[in-house]
């Protein structure tokens, strides 16, 4: 039977090998070196959920700058993309994300 690796150019073998140790030393890291609360992401929710809802809400909607800015409203109106319907909004995606904010 022939050997199946004697045309592999030699360099080529060496960066198999090379490749090869990287991704088992990297198995070997992730599964016994990395404490498993480090993998833990609920801690990494939790606190961004908590700052993303510390953070003041900037925009509300045109509809709540209506009040204050009813020339800008009565501009955006008159534009080019007035009468197309906002396909991407998350209501119309079929969930709800709810009021911004505390």
């Amino acid at each position: 039977m022939k050997n199946p690796f004697a045309k592999v150019p030699d360099a080529l073998a060496r960066l198999l090998i090379v490749f090869a140790a990287v991704i088992g030393l990297t198995i070997v890291v992730v599964k016994f070196v990395i404490p498993p609360r480090f993998k833990e992401t609920s801690i990494q929710w939790a606190d961004t959920v908590r700052r993303e809802n510390a953070r003041p809400v900037r925009f509300a909607g045109a509809v709540a700058c209506a009040d204050c800015h009813a020339e800008v409203i009565a501009e955006k109106r008159k534009g080019y993309h007035s009468s197309t319907r906002p396909t991407n909004r998350p209501s119309n995606l079929g969930f709800d994300v709810g009021t911004p904010g505390p």
